[in-house]
């Protein structure tokens, strides 16, 4: 942008800028694994359920969307802010790579900006999926004009490059288009909630906030102790040299996904009333459909079906799902009537004819 407006405000050189920009997106690509899990595409769901007036079924497939995609966010989020971090740090030292070792003070700010990447997808889909295109192109349309115009106040007028210098730019990257996209995200859900279904969030915001965010916050303690008890001693005890480390980090990727996100996160997440009966029925059917990763999951299955029953607070905040259960029947009904006709009507076309 300075360059094209010919205008000095920040003595950072050009290249200085290109070499922060790449920082930020190899930070970018690390915080981008908390979306992995989630962004279930429901268009093609709610399309059906919505366009033949099936409005409870909506609002549920509405407050899963909500449930998953929270789930698997707070589950490797946890993961990766607490982490990753400390991991970057060691295994870029470790591999020669220095330079890059400032792409950890990105992450965090990152890890912010991608967290409401998949809300907004979701409100996307759904509105798209409703067949009313028209608010997502308008709303889309003055995003890209604020944008400039909020770029020009953090570059001119706010001036936090000169304010705030290098910290400044760290959070700016990576968040200057933030303002706008909350913006879109309310726009959007209260769009949805106004026009399409209603959007239960005091229903399903136990499952989808409360009680992922518990076993986060634990996640980040276990981290902690790790990073400040256990990751030195390992290090020292396979030498102390760059292959030490590289080993010792690839022992705490795997502690943090398969010992902190499996064997923790899914227990405790049950454990604070994260299922209710519905719910856990379909993580059990799940995971008996899941294939060649069944082994894995088949532990935390049983596990979350013990603590379920055992857990005072399972089944204090259910999702209700009876009279969407009701619409699917009903939709189900009709769609096999249509495949019925539809299927008369192809054996018997020269009859009509």
């Amino acid at each position: 942008i300075l360059a094209v407006t010919g205008v000095q405000t920040c003595a950072l050189p050009i290249s200085g800028y290109l070499t922060l920009v790449a920082l930020s997106r190899l930070a970018d690509e690390l915080a981008n694994i908390i979306k992995r899990g989630g962004g279930i595409n429901v268009k093609a769901t709610i399309s059906e359920a919505y366009n033949n007036k099936k409005i409870e079924l909506t609002s549920y497939y509405v407050s899963m969307s909500w449930k998953f995609v929270m789930f698997f966010m707070f589950a490797i989020g946890s993961v990766v802010f607490s982490f990753i971090p400390l991991l970057l740090k060691v295994l870029l030292v470790a591999g020669g790579a220095e330079n890059y070792v400032l792409a950890a003070a990105f992450i965090i700010p990152n890890i912010i900006a991608t967290s409401i990447e998949e809300p907004i997808g979701t409100s996307e889909n759904i509105i798209l999926g409703a067949n009313k295109p028209l608010i997502v192109t308008v709303v889309d349309i003055i995003g890209m004009g604020a944008s400039f115009g909020l770029t020009y106040l953090y570059l001119f007028v706010w001036k936090i490059q000169e304010v705030y210098g290098f910290q400044g730019l760290i959070w700016l990257l990576p968040l200057g288009g933030f303002p706008i996209a909350v913006t879109r995200l309310i726009i959007f859900w209260r769009y949805i909630h106004k026009n399409i279904c209603p959007v239960k969030f005091r229903e399903f915001s136990w499952q989808a906030f409360v009680a992922p965010l518990i076993p986060s916050l634990i996640l980040a303690g276990i981290a902690q102790l790790w990073q400040n008890f256990v990751f030195p001693p390992m290090v020292e005890a396979f030498g102390g040299t760059n292959l030490a480390l590289i080993i010792a980090g690839t022992i705490s990727i795997l502690f943090a996904f398969i010992v902190c996100v499996m064997l923790i996160f899914f227990p405790l997440y049950t454990a604070f009333g994260g299922w209710d009966d519905n719910t856990l029925s379909i993580f059990h059917e799940a995971v008996e459909i899941s294939g060649p990763s069944r082994f894995l999951f088949r532990p935390i299955d049983r596990a979350s079906q013990w603590l379920g029953l055992k857990s005072p607070l399972h089944n204090r905040f259910p999702i209700q799902y009876q009279k969407a259960k009701e619409q699917a029947i009903e939709l189900m009904k009709e769609r096999h009537i249509k495949d019925k006709l539809t299927t008369l009507i192809r054996e018997n076309e020269e009859a009509f004819i």
